[in-house]
Parts: C-alpha cells; structure tokens; sequence
C-alpha cells in the first residue's frame, strides 16, 4: 500500500521460502495480484496451494478463474473440480458457468447460474452474470428481464452503470 512493490516482493520471496506450506500467506498474494489483474502471479500462488492441497475447492475456483484470464484450457478442468467438491457453492457455480458461457455452452450455464442465483437471490453479481450469459446465448428478452430488475435497484448498487450500459445494447 506504501508503495514498495519491491520490498513487499523481497519480503513475499523470502517468506515462501522460508514456509513454503503456508497456504494463507498464498492466497493473499493470489489474491492481491487477482485485484491488481497480475494473472501470471496469481495462478503461480493458487496453483502452488492446489499442489499442496488438491481438494481445496476455493483454490481450485481461483485458478479456475486466472486460468481463464490467461486463456489457458485447464480453467474448465479446476471449475468442475471445484464444484464437484462443493456443489453447492454459488460462487463457484457462478464461476463455472462464466467460464462456459465464455466456451459457448449457455444452455449448461444459464442452469448453473440460475442455480447460483436461487441459492443467493439478493447477489446482484449473480443476477448481472446471468443476463450477461443470456445475452452471450442471444436470449435478449431473458436477459432485459434481469437487467430491469438490477436498474431498479438504482444508482446505489455497484453494477449500475454497467446494468445501464448493457441495456442500451438490447
């Protein structure tokens, strides 16, 4: 946060080779180079955790989604691994079916999202992800249905002026 990209590294560095087990310390380096859109480091943290820990289903959803941000074809393979371990986990529902609809399979992720959706009603992420996946099938009229559910919501929810942008493209 101060700036010291380089001492934060230094320190980063030595701590994993110091604890080369601490999955903790990973995942907020997964996580800050998620945020900061550094794929490449993310997928190493995660990736290093999944080795250790094969049946850590939030590390294989991470992955999942770096992976498909770096256009990587194992990004499929860690989503259902994660949702085969929890299957009942909306947000790796919501990733998996992102990452299909992205492969043109939206009849298989419209389902899962609309179950993500169901399991978390309120999640205006989910209700976004599934008009997205609606548009991307060439539903319009499905996807102007949630669309006008999220603008009511109005200027308060985060997602507005994206729901707004996507509206104007129906």
């Amino acid at each position: 946060r101060a700036g010291k990209v380089e001492d934060a590294d230094r320190f980063a560095s030595g701590w994993i080779k110091a604890h080369p087990k601490d999955a903790r310390f990973r995942f907020y380096l997964g996580d800050v180079a998620m945020l900061r859109k550094d794929y490449r480091t993310a997928e190493t943290q995660y990736r290093a955790i999944v080795e250790a820990a094969p049946e850590n289903a939030v590390a294989l959803n991470n992955l999942a989604w770096v992976s498909h941000q770096l256009k990587l074809e194992s990004a499929i393979a860690y989503a259902e691994k994660a949702n085969q371990l929890e299957p009942r986990q909306p947000t790796f529902m919501d990733t998996w079916a992102m990452l299909l609809s992205a492969m043109g399979e939206h009849a298989k992720a419209i389902e899962l999202q609309t179950k993500a959706l169901n399991l978390e009603p309120t999640n205006t992420g989910f209700r976004l992800n599934l008009a997205k996946i609606y548009l991307a099938a060439g539903k319009k009229a499905q996807a102007k249905t949630e669309l006008d559910l999220l603008a009511n919501l109005g200027e308060k929810d985060p997602s507005h002026t994206e729901v707004m942008t996507l509206i104007k493209t129906l």
